[in-house]
């Protein structure tokens, strides 16, 4: 299970407004850090989420259909602290709203979502290897999930970066 967000539609039914579309560009590009405050975090966000469907549908089909690959959509999670650097008004706004969310049943706890995700898993999936599943049902990602040239091209590069993190960690156990 890969941990994506309903944010990678970048549609308001689907994040309230609360983060902008992604915006996919070469892998290199969007390692690099940028300035743009929370509008571009929230970008980054919905992006890396995007991401994650891709890397989910590449490994899907590098391994055996026996094994099950899946991105995994919690929905609002409130109390992750996750607008923690956020400026102490916004932080509250933003919590509030979350809370609301939860309160509405278009969110839950952390518990409520690790309960979930574990239900998901041990009830069985009888989706297809590399599906999106919302909060454990399986549903259709964005159209824009699905570019095989794009989650190639993501996969190269993780695998890129993983090769060259291997080869650090081997020079390291040489060096000592």
């Amino acid at each position: 299970m890969l941990t994506s967000s309903d944010c990678h539609f970048g549609q308001f039914r689907y994040t309230l407004g609360a983060t902008p579309p992604p915006r996919w560009e070469t892998p290199e590009r969007l390692a690099t850090p940028r300035a743009g405050g929370a509008r571009e975090a929230g970008r980054a966000y919905a992006t890396s989420k995007l991401g994650i469907i891709y890397l989910a549908h590449a490994l899907a089909r590098r391994l055996p259909e026996s094994v099950g690959v899946y991105s995994y959509n919690p929905a609002l999670v409130a109390g992750t602290d996750f607008f923690r650097h956020a400026p102490g008004p916004v932080r509250g706004v933003l919590n509030g709203f979350f809370q609301l969310q939860r309160f509405l049943g278009r969110g839950m706890t952390p518990q409520q979502a690790g309960a979930r995700l574990a239900e998901t898993i041990l009830t069985g999936l009888t989706a297809r290897t590399g599906s999106y599943l919302d909060r454990g049902r399986h549903v259709p990602s964005s159209p824009e999930s699905h570019d095989e040239a794009r989650e190639e091209e993501l996969w190269r590069e993780a695998a890129r970066l993983a090769d060259a993190d291997r080869r650090a960690e081997r020079a390291d156990i040489l060096d000592e």
